[in-house]
């Protein structure tokens, strides 16, 4: 590999998904809910968030397609509504499809974190959006 090449690299694998400032913003507005992905898909960025009893972060890529993480207290099964599972990075995931939507989800300490996106899985993949789910991370 060239050094150009392996900074670029560097560079992509320190951006967050989320910008440092938005995390502590979010960490001091909701602090209960404060987890976001720590990974996105190639060409999605961060857009903005919002909050209404459930943490919700908005992605956009350039054709305006959107990627949202929500992070919400949870309590029951999480298997519950799944059509398969993954395991991503030692992670469970759950994933199911609407008409509309599919999305991926995972449970952790009475939190669902869940990547959602109104594309299909044949222009967004299940897997894909698995990754988003399972990087999930509590704010440190």
């Amino acid at each position: 590999m060239t050094r150009r090449l392996c900074s670029l690299i560097a560079v992509a694998a320190a951006t967050p998904a989320v910008p440092v400032f938005t995390q502590h913003r979010i960490a001091r507005t909701v602090p209960a809910l404060a987890y976001v992905p720590a990974r996105l898909a190639i060409g999605w960025r961060y857009e903005r968030w919002t909050h209404d009893g459930a943490l919700r972060i908005f992605f956009r890529n350039k054709a305006g397609q959107e990627i949202v993480f929500v992070a919400a207290r949870f309590t029951g099964s999480c298997r519950s509504g799944m059509e398969k599972s993954f395991q991503l990075d030692g992670v469970k995931v759950w994933w199911a499809q609407t008409a509309a939507k599919q999305e991926a989800w995972r449970c952790v300490n009475g939190m669902k974190l869940v990547a959602a996106t109104s594309l299909g899985p044949d222009r967004f993949a299940d897997v894909g959006l698995g990754r988003v789910a399972a990087s999930g991370h509590r704010i440190h």
